[in-house]
């Protein structure tokens, strides 16, 4: 088995290997979400993405985060880029304020460690940062402006497939697992348990099948 965050990779071979998929689409989305309620909570009208290494994983959060903002609110204004490294964190702290000083209030990094560069960025200017896989580490340095992680965990999904070996139902294609993403709130604040509220309906509502997040990504594609 091989795993990605890449709904769109393509690792099952027709036999003996099958790509365990997480779908980054879904998690992207629900980073776009998080940081629109965040800019309302500051009377703004602004967000950024900034992804590393311009690779289709990379490609399919981003563009899931502009998706997941527009569905908040069309008005909102949504600035991305790539900074073309996942280790400099230099040139995403760069970017992130480059943003910044265009009045953005939110900042989302993915860039893996590189992204802490978002961090030290919004963390200079007084303005919120949002990552991915954050360690509690990361947490504590940035208590004030890390706000939130988005978390992918595949487990499930791997045990999931797991069963399809043992059952003799197994099939050598991609087997892709929605909403595997979990939010983590970086503190207790009114604003912030506020945002984690709006964020969780939203979640149950993708659950439920009342939000189609492929349809809501087409839907920003084509405007």
């Amino acid at each position: 088995m091989i795993t990605s965050s890449d709904r769109n990779a393509k690792f099952g071979n027709g036999s003996n290997i099958a790509g365990v998929l997480a779908d980054g689409v879904e998690q992207g989305f629900l980073q776009g979400v998080t940081a629109v309620y965040l800019a309302q909570e500051l009377g703004s009208k602004k967000v950024a993405g900034i992804g590393g290494t311009e690779i289709p994983a990379f490609k399919t959060i981003i563009e899931g985060y502009v998706a997941g903002a527009k569905y908040i609110s069309k008005d909102i204004e949504v600035v991305t880029a790539f900074t073309g490294s996942i280790e400099d964190s230099n040139k995403m702290k760069e970017q992130a304020l480059t943003f910044i000083d265009q009045v953005s209030s939110v900042i989302m990094s993915y860039a893996n460690q590189a992204s802490k560069g978002g961090y030290e960025a919004t963390a200079d200017r007084g303005k919120l940062s949002i990552g991915a896989s954050v360690s509690e580490q990361l947490f504590n340095t940035y208590s004030k402006n890390l706000s939130a992680s988005s978390n992918v965990n595949l487990s499930k999904g791997i045990l999931e497939v797991v069963g399809y070996i043992n059952d003799d139902k197994f099939e050598g294609k991609d087997y892709i697992f929605g909403i595997v993403v979990t939010f983590v709130f970086n503190n207790n604040e009114p604003t912030v348990q506020k945002v984690k509220s709006k964020v969780e309906k939203i979640i149950t509502d993708i659950k439920n099948g009342k939000l189609d997040v492929q349809k809501s990504m087409m839907t920003a594609r084509n405007n």
